[in-house]
């Protein structure tokens, strides 16, 4: 059976087992997590009668995203998110409109950082930098773009439509455009990873491990996934692109399972999966499709080998082959959309030590531009065959790989393995020791020293805005627009 999203027991993060003296449980069992988090946060909603706005709820929260969330979904405007202990209530979020989007920049956990106005399919602000944000948008929480980097290539840029925020956290190889290459293989020694379930009882993961092409028409995905629950690995296939997302996940077939360790709360993949990709022509039916072989190996062996084979109406020969490793997160309630729901960034998950030791993608003997019909002449020459990971130099070669980390924040990278790449995709919970950063608290001290008949030409002024300006927009707008010292602004005229 297929669906088109992941439906799993409502109870299943709850079942109890009776769990053996080593602190497994039978393989494919539903687990039991346990929610060891301490509650941070603080949502108080509150509404605003005669001028003045007074707060009637305060419900504390394990996770800044959780509390902003509710406080969208419950709150009016002025509602707001505080640290939990804060005797000042600093703000960290909060509903400053209901007509409008906005977005609210986070460092190191629930420093926070910035604010912005939304700009449609805006990719560029704290790009390269560990941020993460929450979009508020017109009355409700919601997937947003979040600040990523480009490995191998850091001085370059990308679009919106090659960011999947829908799949939350992603770490994805990407050649060039029309390299030529029609066939990848990808080794993933998943039996070296770790993975941690959300412990949050309102979100789910979604480990994915899958290999895509991708041109003007199509963003495909194929590959396989786990369902938390239990360690089942299964297939997956559909299309991933920008704001679309229409996977369907088979929920039938066991491809492989893990094992589960009570003690760690985490499972670990039971073997390796080596994946191939390969473009294949239909002459007679004149149309294109990818033949996915997947291949489970146990101890060197392979012990498993599935075939798919997936079409979609506008494929080419010459799309973007591309490998992709994706934590995504999914509201643990059915009934709750994704598009208008805050992703949980501090849901305790993790996808860890995930060790990518081949990536590699050949031209085919005998292939020229006049048959591959690029927008561009191929980058790569047929008949050869390239390294596409990052430690192996894919980015120095012809097929320019350059490894894509969308939600930069969530990402890291090991390179204590010299032939291979090692990653680690986190949502650990995490709280910072200071609510602004240093160079904002330094700016609104000046502020609060300006008199309150200052001109441009006044000392006090002159001084703060020096200091003002050094810093982003989004950091000028959290002083003046959700911390209230906008003093330099009226002066201004602004």
């Amino acid at each position: 059976m297929k669906k088109k999203f992941l439906s799993l027991s409502s109870m299943a993060l709850l079942s109890v087992l009776s769990l053996g003296a080593c602190g497994g449980a039978k393989l494919g069992t539903p687990v039991t997590v346990i929610d060891d988090r301490e509650e941070l946060y603080v949502a108080a909603l509150g509404e605003t009668a005669d001028g003045v706005f007074e707060v009637y709820e305060r419900t504390n929260f394990k996770s800044l995203y959780e509390a902003a969330h509710y406080v969208m979904e419950n709150g009016d405007k002025g509602s707001y998110v505080y640290t939990l202990g804060d005797t000042t209530e600093r703000n960290l979020f909060s509903i400053t409109g209901l007509q409008s989007d906005y977005w609210f920049y986070y460092k190191d956990g629930n420093m926070l950082d910035g604010y912005s106005i939304y700009v449609a399919g805006d990719v560029e602000y704290y790009r390269g930098e560990k941020y993460t944000r929450i979009l508020s948008a017109s009355g409700y929480s919601a997937a947003t773009y979040q600040p990523y980097v480009l490995m191998g290539h850091e001085e370059n840029g990308t679009q919106a439509w090659n960011r999947t925020y829908y799949m939350d956290t992603v770490v994805r190889y990407n050649p060039k455009a029309f390299t030529g290459i029609q066939d990848s293989t990808y080794l993933f020694e998943l039996s070296q990873a770790k993975i941690r379930p959300s412990l949050s009882s309102a979100s789910k993961v979604i480990p994915t491990v899958t290999l895509s092409t991708t041109d003007s028409y199509n963003w495909s995905n194929q590959g396989i996934y786990m369902d938390s629950t239990t360690g089942n690995w299964y297939y997956v296939e559909g299309e991933v692109q920008s704001a679309v997302k229409a996977l369907e996940y088979d929920e039938d077939n066991i491809i492989m399972q893990s094992k589960w360790d009570s003690s760690k709360q985490e499972f670990t993949p039971e073997a390796d999966v080596r994946m191939t990709l390969n473009m294949v022509y239909d002459e007679e039916n004149e149309f294109t499709s990818n033949d996915l072989t997947i291949e489970v190996i146990k101890d060197g062996k392979v012990t498993k080998t599935i075939k798919k084979n997936y079409e979609y109406s506008g494929m080419t020969m010459r799309g973007t082959h591309r490998a992709n490793i994706a934590l995504d997160i999914v509201p643990a309630d059915e009934e709750l959309d994704e598009e208008t729901t805050t992703p949980d960034f501090m849901c305790g998950a993790y996808f860890d030590n995930v060790i990518v030791s081949e990536g590699k993608g050949t031209v085919r003997e005998g292939l020229t531009d006049e048959i591959y019909q690029g927008d561009s002449p191929m980058c790569c020459e047929a008949g050869e065959t390239y390294d596409l990971l990052y430690a192996k130099g894919g980015y120095n070669n012809l097929s320019g790989t350059d490894v894509l980390l969308d939600n930069y924040a969530c990402i890291d990278y090991s390179d204590r393995n010299a032939e291979k790449d090692t990653w680690r995709i986190s949502y650990a919970q995490s709280k910072s020791e200071m609510i602004r950063s240093q160079e904002v608290e330094d700016v609104i001290e000046l502020i609060k020293l300006i008199p309150e008949n200052a001109t441009v030409f006044t000392d006090e002024f002159m001084t703060a805005y020096s200091l003002y300006q050094t810093l982003t927009e989004p950091q000028k707008l959290l002083i003046s627009e959700i911390d209230g010292y906008n003093k330099i602004r009226q002066i201004l005229g602004e």
